[in-house]
């Protein structure tokens, strides 16, 4: 009897089963307006928040508190400011929200998009306070 060689099974390598993908970051460009510069929230809070993330943390800290101050009186008052304060929100939900596609825009995005529409929010809800 003879001896039948058996070749060794050819395997394929695993497949990863993962994608690397580089994640990149978006800029806020309509929340870093000059128009909503404000010294004394400045003064307040890092560098690296944007204005008009400042002005809803100040006025969600009033809100809290139940105590208004004139950075508050303004933001309820002043029908042009509040409104582009929610301008400037919706501009940049939009901004995300086509980034949103992209996959190395996602996470970005999908980060910014929650606070920008509680940022929104927080912005509308003070047009009831000045009726």
């Amino acid at each position: 009897m003879t001896a039948k060689v058996i070749p060794f099974p050819i395997t394929q390598p695993a497949q990863p089963q993962y994608k690397l993908v580089e994640f990149r970051s978006i800029d806020l460009l309509h929340c870093w307006s000059k128009q909503f510069f404000n010294p004394y929230l400045n003064r307040l809070y890092q560098d690296n928040i944007s204005y008009v993330q400042r002005w809803y943390f100040e006025v969600a800290h009033c809100f809290n508190i139940e105590h208004s101050t004139a950075v508050s009186k303004q933001l309820i008052y002043d029908h042009e400011f509040r409104e582009g304060l929610i301008r400037a929100c919706d501009l940049d939900f939009d901004r995300c929200k086509h980034y949103a596609q992209y996959d190395e825009y996602e996470a970005a995005a999908l980060y910014w998009m929650p606070k920008l529409k509680r940022w929104k929010g927080k912005f509308v809800a003070c047009r009831s306070l000045a009726a």
